[in-house]
């Protein structure tokens, strides 16, 4: 994916795109098993924010939007995760770019659910549940 020697690790485990009403959603997808630290973490999401302000995602893509989702083990895993991506911007406000959830609520046998309200944003103060389609 990124093809910027500091960001050749962010590799995704999957690049997806749903067309809707003759739109596309570009999507990468990250699998957190919580094997790895919310520090560590953070860096990633940062690296991923800096890749995707330097047009990482028309460069590397061809595409000028995409999301960037997270599917994690749980709830308390899931809230360390979005408070680390609140840190990619100087202000702490986070960014809608980074989208949760948990583990439970996907199941490849039903791909469909992925499209129901099961995202949240990595918004500090937006605890609401969103459709990849939103």
């Amino acid at each position: 994916m990124p093809k910027n020697h500091k960001t050749d690790y962010l590799i995704p485990d999957a690049f997806f795109t749903i067309t809707y009403n003759k739109r596309k959603h570009h999507f990468l997808l990250e699998m957190d098993r919580g094997t790895v630290s919310a520090m560590r973490m953070a860096k990633r999401y940062r690296d991923y924010y800096e890749w995707w302000k330097q047009d990482g995602t028309k460069k590397d893509l061809g595409i000028s939007t995409v999301r960037i989702l997270t599917v994690t083990t749980g709830q308390k895993r899931m809230e360390n995760l979005i408070k680390a991506c609140y840190q990619v911007r100087p202000d702490g406000s986070g960014s809608a770019l980074f989208w949760f959830t948990i583990a439970k609520y996907v199941d490849v046998f039903r791909p469909n659910v992925l499209l129901c309200r099961i995202w949240r944003k990595a918004l500090p103060y937006d605890s609401s549940l969103y459709s990849l389609l939103d």
